[in-house]
């Protein structure tokens, strides 16, 4: 408050008494600039409005500042996160829509992991369950394991942004071990067409595939084969980092090549070479790739009933110290709903700025009107009709309306295609899921604002008569 009052006090200290009697705070510009742009489409009524504006426009700076950056945050964000919105779609629930409706994730040490997995699949409505486990461990490769085409390119360090090194010519690499339960592994090779031989050794499946950086990107990727697929292979792990020096790794024999993965809710890194093996080949490693973690990806037969089945896997697992249970409609709708608070915490801080922005507009509009009524009696003077006179005030405001909104939304135009540009969504997808209520809904309510404002300040200009205005002198 005080610093509110101290800028104007300062400002006007500054002035002689008769330039304060003659032109008040804002002194008479030398020369008025024609604008051409408000003529054109508001006729000369629009070019008056302009320059009685530009002629007070200290008094409307604090307005249309604050009306802008309120548009500009509010545009800004709904658009964005419009985007965001989408990203997660694409990237998390229509990525791993069909593939789970709920995930189990217990103590693989403490629960009976079979009895458990025999349990859930006997729920009526469950029409699958896998069991699997996660475990991070590391592979190294030498030149020639890797595939005729990756190698074409340059081996695998010159993709981007793979953090692989040719390191004594060889590659460590990230190799995430997937432990699937085995009749869930039997079935996954036997949907994928993929044929194990039966070896005495540990074995796995090689999903066999690598993100070619190079010549696509990630929306649109290209994959191409990682390991050159050669008979009798064996790999050497190590799940605890640099496996030179690391005694406690161990090796597996690569039964079969594979491009399709299994059909969880699980992502693995764009440049890792994931193996598949089933829990019988996990238990022969168990004690130098151990996995704290055991998780349940359920599938239900109808959405209708994830609930009920939730309940009876929260019945079973009553007796269990430690799990979490995750469900996808719950995981959606929490999305929706943390979206819909952030949305009403940034509509609120943008409509305190607007707030900010109409206060000043109403001040302009309703505290200067008495100063302002002899200007309006020079123009009946010299022939501008009652009408003209309102369609000044309706310039004026459509001026003081549409000016941030139109500022906001040409800021907005780069920023929004950048986004798109960096999150690589199409333009189509945005714009059949554009904000445009929101928007609207907020454009409205400033304009309407604004033009309440003039209405009721035009509505005490009428009946004021043109010789009384001009005579008095206190009217400046």
């Amino acid at each position: 408050v005080w610093l509110s009052a101290w800028i104007p006090a300062r400002r006007i200290s500054r002035l002689s008494p008769l330039e304060a009697v003659r032109f008040g705070t804002n002194p008479a510009s030398g020369k008025m600039r024609r604008f051409h742009f408000a003529s054109a489409f508001l006729g000369i009524e629009g070019e008056l409005a302009r320059k009685s504006m530009h002629a007070r426009r200290r008094a409307f700076r604090t307005a249309i500042l604050s009306l802008t950056l309120a548009s500009l945050v509010f545009f800004g964000f709904v658009n964005l996160e419009t985007i965001s919105d989408i990203s997660t779609k694409y990237t998390y629930f229509e990525r791993y829509k069909d593939r789970w409706d709920l995930m189990l994730t217990a103590d693989g040490a403490e629960s009976n992991v079979v009895v458990l997995a025999a349990e859930i699949r006997k729920i009526e409505g469950v029409s699958s369950c896998i069991v699997f486990r996660n475990i991070p461990a590391n592979a190294w490769l030498t030149r020639d394991m890797l595939g005729e085409e990756l190698t074409a390119l340059g081996g695998p360090e010159v993709l981007e942004n793979t953090g692989i090194k040719l390191e004594d010519a060889r590659y460590r690499v990230k190799a995430p071990i997937l432990v699937m339960d085995d009749e869930s592994f039997e079935a996954y090779c036997r949907d994928a067409g993929i044929g194990v031989q039966s070896v005495k050794v540990p074995f796995a499946i090689v999903l066999n595939t690598i993100w070619d950086s190079t010549r696509s990107n990630r929306r649109d990727r290209k994959l191409i084969p990682y390991l050159r697929e050669a008979r009798g292979l064996t790999l050497d792990l190590y799940p605890t980092g640099d496996g030179a020096r690391d005694p406690d790794g161990t090796s597996v024999h690569v039964a079969a090549y594979a491009s399709a993965e299994p059909q969880i809710r699980q992502e693995f890194d764009n440049f890792s070479l994931p193996l598949v093996i089933p829990e019988n080949v996990w238990t022969q490693i168990a004690d130098r790739v151990n996995s704290e973690e055991v998780h349940f990806n359920i599938r239900v037969a109808s959405e209708d009933a994830v609930p009920a089945i939730q309940s009876q896997i929260e019945a079973l697992m009553a007796g269990s110290a430690d799990y979490l249970l995750e469900s996808r409609q719950e995981k959606e709708a929490y999305n929706v709903s943390v979206r819909d608070a952030l949305k009403l915490v940034v509509g609120a801080l943008a409509g305190l700025l607007a707030l900010i922005g109409l206060a000043g507009v109403f001040s302009c509009a309703l505290g200067q009107i008495h100063q302002r009524k002899r200007e309006f009696a020079r123009y009946v003077s010299i022939g501008l009709s009652p009408d003209g006179v309102r369609k000044v005030l309706f310039s004026e405001a459509i001026i003081v309306a549409l000016k941030p909104l139109m500022i906001s939304l040409l800021i907005n135009i780069p920023v929004v295609w950048a986004a798109l540009n960096a999150s690589l969504i199409p333009a189509s997808d945005f714009f059949a899921n554009m904000p445009l209520v929101p928007i609207a809904a907020f454009a409205a309510a400033i304009i309407l604002s604004v033009g309440s404002a003039y209405f009721i300040g035009g509505k005490k200009l009428r009946g004021e008569g043109i010789i009384a205005a001009l005579k008095d002198e206190t009217m400046l």
